[in-house]
């Protein structure tokens, strides 16, 4: 018993931080964050590393005069979300805040911006 204790002690230090420590980071996102475009986006969609629980995630965007931005339904399959705009985005720079309850109940959350530039 003692020596098999030892041994997933050895291995526990031998993995991967990341690993053990893994939660659901984004992966991607469009638009990119911090990206200028030339054309609005018709929706902001974004790729975690982990599945994502619907009920428990949000993305919210907010437009150039600090005002939430209309948008449609969130959409989940799997690890990738997507909110659809209801209008066109005018010139400006927007905020996207998001948060994420992984499958593995993790919490996330971040925020990044992009800019609509014709």
């Amino acid at each position: 018993m003692r020596i098999l204790r030892t041994l997933c002690l050895a291995l526990a230090f031998l993995l991967p931080a990341g690993a053990v420590l893994a939660h659901g980071e984004l992966i991607d996102a469009s638009p990119k964050a911090g990206s200028v475009v030339a054309a609005a986006p018709t929706a902001v969609r974004l790729q975690v590393s982990e599945g994502i629980e619907a009920r428990f995630s949000s993305l919210t965007v907010t437009g150039p005069d600090g005002k939430r931005v209309a948008t449609g339904r969130l959409e989940v399959q799997g690890a990738m979300m997507t909110v659809p705009f209801t209008r066109s985005l005018p010139p400006g720079r927007y905020r996207v805040d998001w948060r994420v309850l992984s499958v593995d109940s993790h919490k996330t959350q971040g925020a990044f911006t992009f800019e609509v530039r014709p």
